[in-house]
């Protein structure tokens, strides 16, 4: 680690991996998305497009993308369930395109997750880069909460910030009936995911939906998951990364979690 320190900090730098803080072009590209008491983030991946998570959108009739300060109405393109992914068709005029990273990432890569929490001002939060769950998306240390679902998480690559995943989740435990969100574990979907939707390449997976007609949204689900989720414990840190990586994305909402048992 001191090595690192010391490359990072002397004279002479050219580490074309050092990225600072993303700036101001970057943060504008990250959205608000709303409509119909509904909350998100999004992202301008191309011109007049904008992507989100699926959950964020398939309640909404007309989402709402609020572009430099301007609510700009929106309609789907094409959602992957699956994947937790949506397409957006919305006029984003000349705001600047993040480009997709090209290559995996390392572990111990900084990012910084992107959006609008809780329907409040857009918050930038730095974190590192942990490993990719088994279903292929990426987890972080970067913190995120309600309403930073669809948002950035940014990266860097070649010396330039670039949109390594989308956010789609965040862990959380359950515990006497509460869910209690880990303010250092969140989830994305990778752009190695994203790419080959924008593509075109796997329309076969993509689920068209209709705008103009309200999709209805269950109340609270929670998938029950494996009995080693019991192990983890409720109360006492660190969780163990290896029962963390077994969870999943419940349905509609933006959170992981443990499924409390007796």
């Amino acid at each position: 680690m001191a090595g690192i320190v010391l490359a990072l900090c002397g004279p002479g730098l050219a580490n074309a991996e050092f990225c600072d803080t993303p700036p101001e072009k970057v943060l504008d590209s990250i959205v608000r998305i709303s409509g119909e008491n509904t909350e998100g983030s999004g992202v301008v991946i191309a011109p007049d497009r904008v992507i989100t998570a699926a959950h964020v959108v398939t309640a909404i009739r007309v989402p709402m993308v609020d572009i430099n300060g301007v609510r700009r109405p929106a309609s789907v393109s094409f959602i992957n369930e699956a994947k937790d992914f949506a397409l957006l068709e919305v006029s984003t005029g000349g705001q600047y395109v993040i480009p997709l990273r090209s290559r995996p990432m390392e572990p111990s890569d900084t990012v910084w997750a992107v959006g609008f929490p809780l329907g409040g001002e857009q918050v930038v939060n730095q974190g590192e880069f942990e490993g990719v769950i088994e279903d292929g998306t990426l987890h972080t240390t970067a913190s995120v909460d309600h309403g930073q679902s669809g948002g950035g998480l940014i990266a860097c690559e070649d010396g330039r910030h670039v949109l390594a995943g989308m956010t789609t989740g965040f862990g959380a435990i359950s515990a006497g009936g509460e869910i209690i969100r880990l303010d250092d574990y969140s989830v994305s979907l990778s752009a190695m995911d994203i790419r080959p939707m924008l593509d075109g390449s796997i329309h076969q997976a993509v689920a068209w939906v209709d705008t103009h007609e309200a999709t209805e949204v269950s109340e609270p689900y929670y998938e029950e998951y494996l009995p080693e989720a019991a192990a983890a414990g409720y109360a006492d840190e660190p969780y163990d990364d290896e029962i963390l990586s077994r969870l999943g994305s419940a349905d509609y909402y933006p959170y992981l979690y443990y499924e409390e048992r007796p």
